[in-house]
């Protein structure tokens, strides 16, 4: 396959010329290693999503990562807490169904009956915290 210059979404190594980002790359994960927050936060179309997805494959023999995103979700969820509360969860769930089904199953198994913010936050807490590998988690 020949490779070609994208500039509509999420390039791809092999489809696509990419500037190299590895050095980057490391940067990040050594921020992650030491435990920081960060954000990234570029124009559009300056390879935020490009990026993510490329420190998702360095870091996932070594971390579960969680990559989430609201969008499509729409205004309603947010008027709610109840409501926002089960939609972040339940994002969370589906994420890892696609990379570690064991995972989504206990942390569905955790996210029953929650209430508030505060339910959420201790489901999460204990979700980290009983898990096998450190967790990341993405905020698209």
């Amino acid at each position: 396959m020949k490779r070609r210059f994208n500039s509509t979404g999420v390039c791809v190594t092999r489809k696509h010329y990419m500037v190299d980002i590895m050095n980057k790359l490391k940067e990040i994960k050594e921020l992650i290693d030491n435990e920081f927050y960060f954000t990234i936060n570029k124009p559009r179309q300056y390879g935020k999503t490009t990026t993510l997805s490329e420190l998702k494959k360095l870091l996932k023999e070594e971390y579960l990562v969680i990559s989430i995103s609201f969008e499509g979700i729409g205004d309603s969820v947010f008027e709610d807490e109840k409501n926002f509360c089960n939609k972040f969860l339940k994002i969370m769930i589906t994420s890892l169904t696609f990379s570690n089904k064991e995972e989504s199953e206990r942390l569905f198994k955790l996210s029953q009956n929650i209430n508030d913010i505060g339910d959420t936050s201790e489901v999460i807490t204990k979700f980290i915290r009983d898990s096998k590998k450190e967790v990341v988690l993405f905020i698209d």
